[in-house]
């Protein structure tokens, strides 16, 4: 742009550094401003030239250095571990305009792309942001990072540098909550929160000693940010105390960084058996198994025997030996599978029978007692058959053979080994060949020889059941006995 003053219509010229005319515009007497616009201009010196039917009536000579642009802030804006942009200041010095093109950031082997497309003035100031159109820059490793940036300019390349030092990820563990059940560890909820500047990949895990007991897949912390794992193990529970006392676990969050650990402990209490039901079952007269309901009120498994006292007489001992976890209640039951009148599992007489359940854990027994009143046995004869022959040393009848039909109907095993007939005053003791028991509610038929002299009519038969020489029972029933 220049002033001029005409008084007619005349030329202007445009001479470039190279000498050579450039441009060419037409001035009008009736204005006094004028301009030549060059789209690449070159430094150097440009001459006006005013001209009017080809004559030179004045020149005007003026030097350019051109544009002049150089960086003079560079700041690098970090989100986290990832590059977010670069803001760059450029000055230009020159007498020329400056137009930015295109801005590239490189650092840890990354490029990030821009292209601003910023005119610079000569003598002013611009900002410019250079952000991710192309490419970004992310950090994965600690260390001291060397950025450098690049700008094309339509004058010059211009660089710069940036730095910055990342100390890479810390890992705290923030909060540890165990879940227990009785003694055992069934699963911990561990919060490791990640205090460093870089991105942190990693798992957490229960350890007891230099033993890992469970562990996690791993899992991405950002700088700043928390996890929550929850630890478990595929059996369900983790760890599972052998003795009492305290233990001490660790909490563990391990990456290729390092690891932190945090220890919690428990008191472990030792086995502490306590039986909360017990209830013998009695079928026809004999203890045929019994139940018990058993708790662990400690935190440690414990095994276990147990047995049955029947009036002070241990009678059934478990054939294999139970365990129970800590914490834990379950109920069990002792089954008899013997049978017979030497069991003391077989109650064959009236009165209180008392069993006691005894447990034996470690050294030590806890026992509890049930009594049962039993009326015993009680023989019915329900029919009597018999056989009369004739005496040959007497007129009177001889009983040779008696059938009967015994039942018992009371709540004991009725039990004997002998038979005695009482009859006319007559008396007679008969031993069977084996000993005869009768379930409460059953019969038996026994067929018996008396071989007794009797009268004929209707006599009173009394029978009395014998074992071991003891009167068991006695009945009396009507027998005919013909002439």
């Amino acid at each position: 742009m220049f002033n001029y003053t005409v008084d007619d219509y005349s030329d202007a010229l445009l001479e470039g550094p190279s000498g050579q005319v450039i441009q060419k515009t037409t001035l009008e007497p009736d204005q006094e401003v004028a301009a030549f616009s060059l789209v690449d201009p070159r430094p150097g010196n440009y001459t006006i030239i005013l001209q009017q039917g080809g004559e030179t009536k004045s020149t005007k000579t003026a030097s350019y250095e051109g544009a002049s642009p150089t960086i003079t802030t560079t700041e690098a804006a970090w989100s986290g571990n990832t590059l977010q942009r670069v803001n760059v200041t450029v000055n230009n010095n020159g007498d020329f305009p400056v137009k930015i093109s295109e801005a590239v950031v490189n650092a840890r082997d990354s490029e990030m792309q821009s292209s601003p497309y910023v005119w610079v003035m000569p003598g002013e100031t611009e900002s410019f942001s250079i952000t991710p159109s192309y490419g970004k820059v992310s950090i994965h490793s600690a260390g001291e990072v060397h950025g450098s940036v690049t700008v094309t300019t339509s004058a010059d390349e211009l660089s710069s540098s940036f730095t910055k030092t990342f100390e890479g990820p810390d890992l705290a563990i923030t909060n540890v909550e165990p879940v227990w059940e009785g003694g055992s560890l069934e699963s911990t909820r561990v919060t490791v929160e990640n205090q460093g500047d870089l991105t942190a990949s990693a798992w957490a895990g229960i350890q007891r000693g230099d033993e890992v007991l469970a562990s996690t897949y791993n899992e991405s912390i950002s700088p700043g940010q928390s996890v929550q794992y929850e630890i478990t193990h595929y059996s369900g529970t983790i760890y599972e105390p052998e003795t009492s006392g305290e233990i001490q676990l660790q909490a563990i969050a391990n990456s290729p960084s390092g690891f932190t650990t945090q220890e919690f402990t428990r008191e472990i209490s030792s086995a502490s058996l306590s039986i909360d039901s017990f209830t013998p079952v009695w079928e026809n007269g004999r203890l045929t198994s019994a139940t018990f309901t058993l708790s662990n009120n400690g935190d440690v498994a414990t095994d276990f025997s147990a047995s049955l006292i029947v009036n002070g007489h241990e009678v059934k001992e478990s054939q294999t030996i139970q365990s129970l976890a800590g914490g834990e209640t379950e109920e069990y039951e002792i089954v008899d599978d013997s049978w017979g009148a030497g069991s003391a599992l077989f109650i064959s007489n009236g009165g209180e029978e008392t069993v006691k359940l005894e447990l034996t854990s470690a050294g030590n027994s806890v026992t509890a007692s049930s009594s049962q009143e039993f009326d015993g046995p009680s023989a019915q004869i329900n029919s009597v058959d018999t056989t009369v022959f004739g005496n040959d040393n007497s007129d009177t009848p001889e009983l040779s053979d008696l059938t009967l039909d015994v039942q018992n109907t009371g709540d004991s095993v009725l039990v004997y080994d002998s038979v005695r007939y009482e009859i006319d005053g007559v008396s007679s003791t008969e031993s069977l060949s084996f000993e005869s028991q009768i379930k409460p509610g059953a019969s038996t038929t026994e067929y018996l020889h008396p071989d007794l002299t009797v009268t004929s009519g209707d006599r009173q038969l009394t029978i009395k059941f014998i074992r071991d020489g003891e009167v068991v029972d006695t009945e009396t029933v009507t027998v005919t006995i013909p002439e």
